[in-house]
């Protein structure tokens, strides 16, 4: 299509989303030169994930850019990182789909376009680990079991979760399969990520009717999946104390959720702060368009207002770190505890199974 990545760039200018990462996959084709009797290696950096932030209140999310859309990327851009495949495999046991089935199933979550999105039993997705270092294969089969049980909130809407750990980017595309990446040169943090994702084609579609109705959908969305995994903790928990003795209750673990309302409580109070500084710049900006009309205006009333505006520009800044690394610690608090969570559901279900073949073999001999 002819749209280039510099225009793209001004349209979600436009509507006030800044470009935060750049994410290319590399590939090469040859071109052969009938003349010279040569063939030309030629190299193309195709970009296939934005993340963007937008700049009203720090939401942050991917943006898929399917292949229908070619945008080469200048690679010298520091924030660009090659992505390179990776193929994993993972067998899920009978414990593990049942649990899925039972825990996963019956959620939904509603799309501002008032469509309920039931969830459906597709969760038996197999592919092959390769070429990954040991020490992060168990992490990554995790993540590949955690994000294809969370798929199932949105495996019919076009907002996809996507988890970056480490310089691992896992991802669910448009048809539901789940693809993963390595990220090359990137300077990482041991903690998860929860990202949505959604196709350019649909964000275009959305923001061109109405970017407050794109944002309160990708809330929706972000928040459905938030509450669906603090279900699913509950109901581990109970499934705990249900199969634990009496005396080794684990009800104390109810209060894992105090950690995540410290979080929100920053959250919440940030994205205040947030909003006062935009509104400050809005006021500036005002103030800035009226002078440009006034001939009388004072010079150096309008350097202070602009030396204003460089400060309020700095502070935002400081304010968007704030707000990813607080989202950041709440991504990783809810994912870490629901791999957990659902592990020792496993183990805890095997070692029920196993009492229970016990029981009989007693009974059978007495």
């Amino acid at each position: 299509m002819s749209l280039s990545l510099r225009k793209l760039e001004k349209i979600l200018a436009k509507y006030n989303f800044v470009v935060n990462k750049y994410y290319y996959k590399k590939s090469s084709e040859n071109k052969e030169e009938i003349e010279e009797e040569e063939i030309e290696e030629i190299i193309s950096h195709r970009c296939i994930y934005l993340e963007l932030i937008y700049i009203q209140n720090a939401e942050h999310f991917l943006l898929y850019i399917p292949p229908e859309y070619t945008f080469n990327l200048d690679t010298n851009i520091s924030n660009s990182y090659e992505l390179i495949h990776l193929d994993i495999h993972h067998d899920q046991n009978q414990i593990e789909n049942k649990l899925i089935n039972d825990k996963y199933t019956n959620l939904f979550i509603e799309e501002q376009d008032d469509t309920n999105q039931l969830l459906e039993n597709h969760y038996n997705k197999s592919i092959d680990l390769k070429n990954i270092p040991s020490r992060d294969n168990t992490n990554l089969v995790d993540i590949h079991k955690q994000i294809n049980r969370i798929k199932k909130c949105t495996e019919h809407l076009a907002f996809k979760p996507c988890v970056l750990f480490k310089n691992y980017l896992c991802t669910i595309l448009p048809d539901n399969n789940s693809i993963y990446y390595s990220i090359k040169s990137k300077t990482y943090k041991s903690k998860k990520q929860l990202f949505v994702s959604i196709n350019l084609t649909y964000f275009f579609s959305k923001i061109e009717h109405s970017v407050n109705h794109f944002l309160t959908n990708l809330l929706t969305i972000r928040k459905g999946i938030y509450e669906i995994i603090d279900i699913n903790h509950n109901n581990h928990i109970q499934l705990f104390n249900s199969l634990v003795s009496k005396q080794h209750s684990l009800s104390s673990l109810s209060n894992i959720s105090n950690k995540r309302d410290v979080l929100e409580t920053y959250l919440t109070k940030s994205l205040g702060i947030l909003k006062n500084v935009n509104k400050a710049e809005s006021n500036i900006l005002e103030k800035l368009d009226d002078l440009s009309t006034d001939k009388s205006s004072n010079a150096q009333e309008i350097l202070n207002l602009n030396n204003g505006l460089i400060n309020i520009h700095k502070h935002r800044a400081n304010l968007f770190k704030l707000l990813l690394e607080i989202r950041l610690n709440i991504e990783d608090h809810i994912l870490s505890i629901d791999k957990i969570m659902f592990d020792n559901n496993v183990i805890m279900k095997q070692l029920s199974n196993n009492f229970n073949m016990l029981d009989n073999i007693v009974l059978e001999l007495s």
